[in-house]
């Protein structure tokens, strides 16, 4: 049973009440959609209300009060080539993250782990970043980070966290006040999709490959930025790859059918943001000067106050940044507003996915049009013909 059933469409699964409850009677069990929301152990439970105290569902923390010359806007991109290639959108997040490691502090982001699950992890050196590099299109497992955080703070270290808006203010609920040497960065989420659907689309893919699935990427840039394929590696060494107008999973993410239910009411997605600084693609940013998109990935940034731009002052030498203005960026990013809106058919799919097979999910749902297909391909024929014939 949830341990509080009047925010049961409102959690978010940030799970600051796993962490501060000091029984360790909450724990976090996914739900039929595919969502994990906190369970009591009313055993266990001691009826201390703190954990409906701090959630920021029920009570939502403050965001960063609007100052002025904030947010500042930029479009950005790492100066090291092979770092923007392998970051989802301009590289901005590891060119922060190293001037913070620089300095002996941590950085905290979403990774895969050994099980292909998402989770948030610690990182110390510079040469574990690459697993938090890219865009991870589920909700990561906090488990009892916010507590180790909680300790490096205490003992007066760095730390910059990343994560959804709604992770970051579950930090700053479990932490209770911010913090001098704490900077957060939350990322333009356009919703979390279902675990549940995520690994019956991997499940589906074994089967059709006859092997067990080794590394899973989101947002490869094979294809460019913009035209980014959902790319699968077999450890028996094939591969599975692509675009998102093709990929089931990005068909129904697009759709927003298979989202938390949270998400369509989420009360982070607004300005002011929870962050010191949000990190999101830049779309559109062609329209503001053609040089700013070579297809190679285009960060936004916002700077949201004072510490925010602390951080990027802080990596000033390893990033090319212009400046934009704010309706430059919710122009290709309407959920730096507003959160998406719910489809009419989303409770329908559940059921489905709960009682039909996911073939008949594939075919109802998530199947593209055989015209939208041939147009896409001509399209991406098109792209490369010009390409090759412009002079280098």
């Amino acid at each position: 049973m949830i341990f509080c059933e009047k925010v049961e469409k409102s959690c978010f699964g940030c799970e600051a009440c796993t962490n501060v409850c000091s029984k360790n009677a909450i724990r976090m069990i996914n739900n039929q959609e595919g969502f994990r929301y906190p369970t009591i152990n009313k055993e266990k439970c001691i009826e201390c209300g703190l954990c409906e105290k701090i959630c920021p569902a029920i009570n939502p923390i403050k965001t960063k009060e609007s100052e002025k010359n904030f947010p500042a806007v930029y479009a950005a991109w790492n100066r090291q080539p092979d770092i923007r290639l392998k970051s989802s959108s301009g590289g901005i997040f590891s060119a922060i993250a190293k001037s913070i490691l620089d300095k002996n502090g941590i950085v905290v982001g979403a990774a895969f782990n050994e099980k292909l699950e998402v989770i948030h992890k610690i990182i110390e050196e510079e040469a574990d970043l690459q697993s938090l590099r890219g865009s991870k299109y589920l909700q990561s497992k906090i488990n009892d980070l916010y507590r180790e955080i909680a300790l490096r703070l205490k003992n007066k270290q760095l730390v910059f966290f990343t994560g959804t808006p709604c992770q970051v203010a579950g930090l700053y609920a479990y932490l209770g006040e911010d913090n001098p040497n704490l900077f957060t960065a939350d990322i333009v989420c356009h919703g979390v999709p279902s675990e549940k659907v995520f690994y019956k689309v991997l499940e589906q893919l074994e089967k059709k490959y006859k092997s067990s699935i080794n590394q899973v990427f989101f947002r490869d840039k094979k294809n460019g930025w913009k035209n980014y394929s959902f790319s699968v590696l077999f450890k028996n060494g094939k591969k599975y790859s692509k675009d998102l107008t093709e990929a089931p999973f990005f068909r129904g993410y697009l759709k927003d059918i298979f989202l938390r239910a949270s998400c369509y009411q989420c009360s982070y997605a607004r300005i002011p943001r929870v962050g010191n600084i949000t990190l999101g693609d830049f779309w559109k940013v062609h329209l503001i000067e053609s040089s700013l998109d070579n297809d190679q990935g285009t960060s936004l940034l916002l700077i949201n106050d004072q510490k925010g731009n602390q951080l990027f002052n802080d990596c000033q030498k390893s990033i090319v940044n212009t400046p934009c203005t704010l309706e430059n960026a919710i122009s290709g990013n309407h959920c730096l507003i507003k959160p998406v809106a719910e489809p009419p058919n989303r409770a329908e799919f559940f059921n489905d996915l709960e009682h039909q097979s996911f073939e008949f999910i594939l075919k109802k749902y998530l199947k593209q049009s055989s015209l939208t297909g041939y147009l896409r391909k001509i399209k991406r024929k098109f792209k490369f013909f010009i390409k090759k014939a412009l002079p280098k």
